[in-house]
């Protein structure tokens, strides 16, 4: 449902002397075991690690993340449609996300289109492991049969069908919404 519109940061931000896959691995790698499940808050993994890794000062860095705040973009086709499934269908975001996810998500007006926020860094397990699944069902309240998943990840959406929840493999809007309706018809 998001995406970063990398180009345009790196274009901001030449004296990063950074590619695409360098932009990447100075933000994430490494992180799975740490920011991504809580052990470290957002505010050190960007202070210690990225800083760090980009070779930026502090000074730099609120500025580095204002910019990769303004290149995140929401899908508001597919929020509409969640949104509008409010008083139908229990809905929840399922996320792989640090620390500082459920304030972004609050202040790009985000947070509201579900009733339930799963963040993988507040629950300590990251999708595809199925105690997240797992927890998502529980604060639900609904069973795997009845629950339905998207996600653009191939291995997210194979762990949600083990568990046996309907899964769509998000790969664009209009692809997912024909599905949905295709599901939910």
């Amino acid at each position: 449902m998001a995406h970063l519109d990398d180009r345009a940061l790196l274009a901001t931000w030449p004296s990063l002397g950074v590619d695409r896959q360098g932009l990447y691995d100075a933000m994430y790698a490494g992180n799975d075991a740490t920011a991504l499940i809580g052990r470290v808050s957002a505010e050190v993994w960007w202070r210690g690690t990225v800083a760090s890794r980009l070779r930026i000062d502090d000074h730099q860095l609120e500025r580095f993340l204002s910019d990769l705040g303004s290149n995140w973009h929401w899908d508001e086709q597919l929020l509409a449609v969640l949104r509008s499934f409010t008083g139908r269908y229990r809905t929840a975001f399922l996320t792989n996300a640090w620390s500082d996810m459920r304030e972004l998500m609050r202040a790009r007006g985000v947070l509201d289109a579900a009733e339930v926020l799963i963040n993988s860094a507040e629950v300590g397990v990251a999708k595809p492991e199925e105690r997240i699944f797992r927890i998502a069902l529980e604060q639900l309240q609904v069973e795997p049969s009845e629950a339905l998943f998207v996600d653009d990840v191939e291995a997210n959406a194979m762990a949600a069908r083990t568990l046996g929840m309907t899964a769509i493999l998000h790969r664009s809007t209009q692809e997912t919404l024909r599905r949905l309706d295709d599901v939910l018809s």
